[in-house]
This record gives structure tokens, sequence and C-alpha cells, in this order.
């Protein structure tokens, strides 16, 4: 919230702000924290995902190329003052992994509720605080999973040509890196 301050303020001032708001962003890259959906799928695949917490709220999926495209493109023809939500797919977070099975066999993971989740979460913030290692799970974590994150990307793709790569598309490339063959 305070970048967005920052950021309106410097345009009411005049200056050439453009601000981008990405969707879930998704593709080959590092199975890291931030790329949320690899770390996701890999742990699927490996067998170490226990299971999705709420699994039917819908996510934009944004393919990293087309959110990397939509900055520069951003940068070079939007609008100073603009926003632009470059998202992807909206699509219940099961949807990836329906496709991942369609793609590998792997059977769907298990759905784990809301409830449950707090409570592993709060213990699993207890275990951390005693052993001094990071939590696997925390209640903020929680929290974003239980709602929708569903965008509407329609300003960019008018203004500025954004193109939304549709997940059976961009989860085979995501299932290729995380093998390494691409």
């Amino acid at each position: 919230m305070r970048a967005e301050e920052v950021a309106a303020r410097a345009s009411e001032q005049g200056l050439p702000v453009i601000r981008v708001y990405p969707g879930v962003i998704y593709g080959p890259g590092p199975v890291t924290e931030g790329n949320l959906v690899g770390r996701l799928v890999a742990d699927h695949l490996a067998g170490r995902l226990p299971g999705l917490i709420g699994a039917d709220r819908r996510w934009s999926y944004a393919f990293v190329d087309d959110v990397a495209e939509g900055h520069v493109t951003a940068l070079e023809r939007g609008a100073p003052g603009a926003r632009y939500v470059l998202g992807g797919e909206n699509a219940p977070q099961m949807r990836v992994f329906e496709i991942v099975r369609e793609l590998t066999g792997r059977p769907l993971p298990r759905r784990i509720p809301l409830a449950l989740a707090k409570v592993a979460a709060a213990l699993d913030e207890a275990r951390a605080a005693l052993t001094g290692s990071p939590p696997r799970l925390t209640r903020g974590a929680v929290e974003l999973f239980r709602h929708d994150w569903a965008l509407d990307s329609e300003r960019a793709m008018k203004e500025l040509g954004y193109r939304i790569t549709p997940l059976e598309e961009g989860m085979p490339r995501l299932l290729r890196a995380l093998r390494n063959e691409e």
C-alpha cells in the first residue's frame, strides 16, 4: 500500500509513473518462494505437497513471459499515470493440478480444509519459534490461500496488446522446466 501511495503522489506531481500489477506469476524459472506455482507443482510431483488450501479459490495465473512483455510494453506505450493489470487465466487452484494430472498421470492433491490449515499453521509457527527454523506454513499464507485472486486485464489487453497464455499452454512449459528439459 505504501508503494501505491508514493506512486500515486508522484503521478499527481506530473512524473511519468506507470503502474503494473501482475497476477500469480508462473512458468520456467528457479523454484523459490517467489515462484509459488512452480514450487507447489514441484512439491506435488515429489510427493512433498500434503494438499491444497483453498483448492476452489480462483487465481489469475499470469505466465512469466506475458508479464515480462507487459512490463516492457507498459514502459514503451503505457499512458503516464495509468494502471495496468497483467493477470492471466482466472481459474481455481485445482485446475493447475488437473493439467499436471493430464500431462503426468500424477493424482490430484488432497483438499485441506481451512480450519485444519489454520491449526497446522499455528502449530508450525510454534515449532519454528522453538527450533529457530523457518515455518513451512504460516497463518498469513493460509489467509492468502483462502481468497479469490481473479483479475481483469482488459485495459492492458486493449491498450498494450497484452497477451494471456492459457494454462493449457503454459503448464507444459513449466513441467518441462521442472524436468530440466527447457
